[in-house]
């Protein structure tokens, strides 16, 4: 069987966007072994649920970023995992889509990678009470955190 997995990118206070829908945040250092363990995580799908607007921006940069050849070596790895296929069903955002599939019940797994950055306020996944069990967490060099949770 499948596994749903969402992954997406968080703040350290459980923030996946700022009140807005900002995003900024996410532009810390670049970090070879985070971008590789993303694309690890990509190639794990053939299906994704992305929502709007997320997929309207989303689709079009890693459809360019393939054949871009100013892009890094890391956005190459990315775009050739977003735009191929793999085995389970990703759900890499936007958070309204997200929102949608944790009420719903429908993710079995988790990935959050959290950022050392608070935003005090901001757009969050869960909108009541959910219980989870860590799986697994992955310190990187930049500060990120991958932390990997299973409903219970």
């Amino acid at each position: 069987m499948k596994t749903v997995r969402l992954y997406m990118t968080m703040t350290c206070d459980g923030c996946f966007a700022g009140p807005g829908g900002e995003l900024d945040w996410m532009a810390a250092a670049a970090d070879p072994e985070v971008n590789r363990d993303v694309v690890d995580l990509i190639g794990q799908a053939d299906t994704a649920f992305m929502g709007y607007p997320t997929a309207s921006g989303m689709i079009p940069y890693w459809r360019q970023a393939a054949v871009n050849p100013a892009a890094s070596e890391g956005e190459h790895a990315i775009a050739d995992a977003v735009n191929q296929p793999g085995r389970d069903i990703g759900v890499p955002g936007g958070i309204r889509t997200a929102q949608a599939f944790a009420r719903l019940g429908l993710i079995d797994e988790y990935v959050l990678m959290m950022h050392p950055v608070a935003l005090g306020e901001g757009q969050r996944i869960f909108s009541r009470r959910t219980d989870l069990d860590l799986h697994s967490a992955k310190a990187y060099r930049s500060g990120v955190t991958r932390l990997i949770y299973r409903p219970r």
